[in-house]
């Protein structure tokens, strides 16, 4: 056959006996190479496993709690970036970047596999009913809480209107968990302030923190608050409220955010956005107080593959994904914190999730997380 086609098919002829005398040559080691059909490694596995049988590894009844002797895998060392000099070709600097693998991805993102009860999360209103409304978490995500769960005080009018508006920011706890009949996942969630608070005691509330709690009262010169500890309980001023327009909207049963001015029970809040707008400085006392919602300032520890490492205050870790960036991460996204200037430079950052159980934290750098700017009009009520 390959005479025949060098022969009659050959576009350069004078080459076909040479051709021909290389293959002659090496038929007998194309065929033990390249095996075709597969015969000779199926004979060949056969062949080792009846050597392990012999070794008690495998298919010998006598031998079942004898452990199968695996190949001995070589450790991926870890990769390296060398950033070299426009110019002068040297080396400038030795910047390491760790690269996790996906099984033992460090960097947190929010996902429905990964959720339990108890956890806390930062979410926005999304849509309002009757009652029952639908908070947006983050990685698109979806979560409901019923006119049941949303406040540890009840107004005398029970509409969903009256605790929630569409484009509010809220700290919720997840309730439950679980699968639908047509597959689609559902998470119900808490907005009580003694279920979201439940990890708090008087202790973690300090000057400068930012605490969650739901409006029990309109009283003369400004709101009671209830903070879900105990009897403990906030007072918000109307002097301490951005706008006048906005004092005369808070409904009974309200969940809010606002900052803690002093130390002790009964606590003087402020809604005031310039305070709001600033981290948290001092009187973080636990991990407890690392709640969603809350503004703190970080240094980038690692450039990971998918997201950031940092630490804020006092030593606390967490992450970022790449979706909760300061920009919108292009290829080279990692250039922008790596080196010793940008590891010393502290970022807003806001917390989005917490696990009481692990301590696990995630931040995001996002401006419109930072300084809750109102979603879009897609956000509406239902």
């Amino acid at each position: 056959a390959f005479e025949h086609l060098f022969h009659h098919h050959c576009l350069f002829p004078f080459q076909a006996q040479n051709v021909l005398s290389v293959i002659s040559e090496r038929k007998g080691n194309m065929v033990e190479a390249f095996p075709r059909g597969g015969r000779l490694k199926s004979e060949e596995k056969k062949r080792k496993s009846r050597d392990l049988e012999q070794q008690g590894a495998i298919g010998s009844d006598d031998n079942l709690f004898k452990a199968v002797v695996k190949k001995r895998k070589t450790p991926k060392k870890k990769k390296t970036e060398i950033l070299t000099g426009l110019t002068s070709g040297k080396k400038r600097s030795r910047v390491e970047v760790e690269r996790s693998s996906k099984k033992d991805d460090p960097v947190f993102k929010l996902r429905f596999k990964d959720l339990k009860k108890g956890h806390l999360v930062l979410g926005v209103v999304k849509q309002i009913g009757d009652f029952h409304g639908v908070i947006s978490l983050a990685s698109n995500l979806n979560g409901i809480v019923s006119i049941e769960r949303v406040s540890d005080v009840k107004p005398a009018k029970k509409r969903m209107e009256n605790y929630l508006r569409v484009g509010d920011y809220v700290r919720c706890l997840i309730h439950s968990v679980s699968r639908q009949d047509d597959g689609n996942p559902r998470i119900e969630l808490s907005l009580k302030a003694s279920e979201v608070n439940e990890n708090l005691d008087i202790d973690d509330i300090k000057r400068g923190c930012f605490v969650f709690g739901n409006i029990r009262s309109r009283e003369d010169h400004g709101y009671i608050v209830s903070l879900g500890i105990g009897n403990i309980s906030g007072f918000l001023s109307f002097e301490n409220i951005s706008s006048s327009s906005e004092s005369d909207s808070f409904k009974i049963g309200q969940p809010i955010h606002a900052k803690v001015l002093n130390n002790r029970s009964p606590f003087k809040l402020t809604m005031e956005k310039a305070q709001l707008d600033k981290p948290v400085s001092e009187g973080v006392k636990s991990a407890a107080c690392l709640q969603p919602g809350v503004l703190v300032e970080v240094k980038v520890k690692k450039v990971l593959n998918n997201g950031l490492k940092v630490s804020c205050m006092d030593g606390f870790m967490g992450t970022v994904e790449l979706a909760h960036l300061e920009t919108i991460a292009t290829p080279d996204w990692g250039s922008a914190y790596e080196g010793a200037e940008s590891k010393t430079k502290k970022r807003l950052a806001r917390i989005i999730y917490f696990d009481p159980d692990t301590k696990k934290v995630a931040f995001s750098l996002s401006p419109h997380i930072i300084y809750y700017q109102k979603m879009s009009s897609s956000f509406r009520k239902m």
